[in-house]
């Protein structure tokens, strides 16, 4: 379950954000939604099963997400798959690109809490630690930090020191060679894990089997591909699946997915299998079926059968599902009983947890989200991002939060009206970039 994430220095966000997934317990509305700790946890705070971020169009709320994706492809492929001295493919705000970028989460796996967290430059890792807190004190595991950093031409030279916590499992000599083997580009989490230390290990597959990201960031993503393929070889995760797709269209009876031959490349790569499906969905009219090929379909039904593969996934497995802009070619309908099935324990019984930006205000109410759930980015003149929830206005319960935010009470709105100047050019005869015959 994550707790937090925070960054800095990263696309639009320069200084230190932190997104929270911790409720609070003045807020007790939608007690239903809440999810627990989990078992063996120290720790009595209860966690949101979602959290909304809103903000006008070039805000930051995209950034922050690929904020996650971003340390989630470090821990999985930093040390596996980039080559030294190809950087740390971090991608920092324009105008601090010389300081270096900041990335932590807090998360409960196995019924312990973790702190993880790395500081970064273009060229190389500054420094990484992890701390647990099994009996609700910090403890150190382990602390990789560079004592100093040297360019000669194109060659990148860095030296690191290691602290390691006398409760970090395993044999000290071989922590020491797994840092000796973990390069400047690479996160020393990432190297322990392949020799199999026990925490490490625990942290990594907590980052590659509980995150589900829909941000496209070089990383795996659930798309239609990942949708066909687990229909064709699950049926009971096809059953689970129409449901979703009757709610924007509730003459869908079945889906039929044909798997099209193996061409023999790529035979090894997952990402290619789930691409070979081709999906038709029957429809019924006046008592008569017909099947209708998926690229005639409404964006709508596409982008929805696209995020099912996710949306299902996680709620059975209790994972972390993250969605950029959730109603896109949606009706609100759909997306508020998107939002329902993570915010009630019927449909959730794991714990999963839904990050999604969305500008769909008539999610902005306590029939859908709790204060504590609703989080505002936003863009200043210098084109800086910066977050801030909800909760920071003090609303009242009986508050109209749409109408407030429409009238820009929050902020994260974009500037009312457009340049006065634009009546006086449209109006302007000798405007000649369009012509009544032009126009027909």
């Amino acid at each position: 379950m994550l707790i937090s994430f925070t960054l800095e220095n990263f696309k639009s966000f320069q200084d230190r954000t932190t997104l929270s997934l911790m409720a609070r317990k003045s807020d007790r509305t939608l007690p239903g939604a809440l999810i627990g700790q989990e078992r063996g946890a120290t720790s009595k705070h209860r966690l949101l099963p979602a959290v909304a971020i809103y903000g006008s169009n070039a805000s930051g709320k995209t950034n922050l997400l690929l904020g996650l994706a971003y340390m989630r492809q470090a821990v999985l492929s930093s040390q596996s798959a980039w080559k030294s001295g190809t950087g740390t493919r971090v991608d920092p705000n324009a105008s601090s690109t010389k300081r270096p970028s900041f990335f932590e989460v807090s998360f409960q796996t196995g019924g312990i809490l973790y702190r993880y967290g790395f500081r970064t430059r273009l060229t190389h890792f500054e420094e990484e630690w992890l701390y647990s807190y099994p009996l609700g004190r910090e403890r150190l595991l382990f602390k990789r930090t560079a004592k100093s950093v040297a360019k000669n031409g194109s060659e990148l030279t860095a030296e690191y020191e290691l602290e390691t916590g006398p409760k970090l499992s395993g044999d000290k000599r071989e922590h020491e060679s797994s840092f000796r083997r973990t390069r400047e580009n690479s996160l020393l989490l990432s190297s322990l894990s392949q020799d199999n230390q026990v925490e490490s290990l625990r942290i990594e597959k907590w980052f590659r089997d509980r995150f589900i990201t829909e941000i496209k960031l070089n990383v795996a993503a659930f798309d239609q591909g990942a949708t066909s393929k687990l229909a064709h070889d699950h049926k009971n995760f096809k059953a689970l699946l129409l449901p979703l797709l009757r709610a924007a269209d509730p003459c869908i009876s079945d889906i039929v997915i044909r798997k099209t031959p193996d061409d023999g490349e790529d035979a090894n790569d997952a990402l290619e299998d789930a691409r070979r499906h081709k999906v038709s969905f029957v429809v019924v009219h006046n008592g008569k079926k017909a099947e209708i090929p998926f690229e005639k379909q409404s964006r709508g039904i596409k982008r929805l059968y696209a995020l099912s593969a996710g949306m299902i996934t996680a709620l059975k497995f209790g994972k972390v599902c993250i969605v950029d802009e959730l109603e896109t070619s949606m009706h609100p309908h759909v997306a508020s009983q998107l939002l329902a099935l993570f915010q009630n324990k019927a449909s959730n019984p794991k714990g999963a947890q839904l990050i999604f930006s969305t500008h769909e205000t008539r999610l902005l109410n306590l029939q859908h989200l709790r204060r504590d759930q609703i989080w505002f980015c936003e863009r200043d003149m210098e084109g800086l991002s910066s977050l801030f929830s909800l909760i920071e206005f003090s609303p009242r319960k009986d508050e109209n939060f749409e109408s407030g935010y429409l009238k820009g009470r929050y902020g994260a709105v974009p500037p009312a009206g457009i340049d006065p100047t634009w009546l006086t050019a449209i109006n302007d005869k000798r405007l000649t970039i369009i012509s009544e015959d032009d126009n027909g």
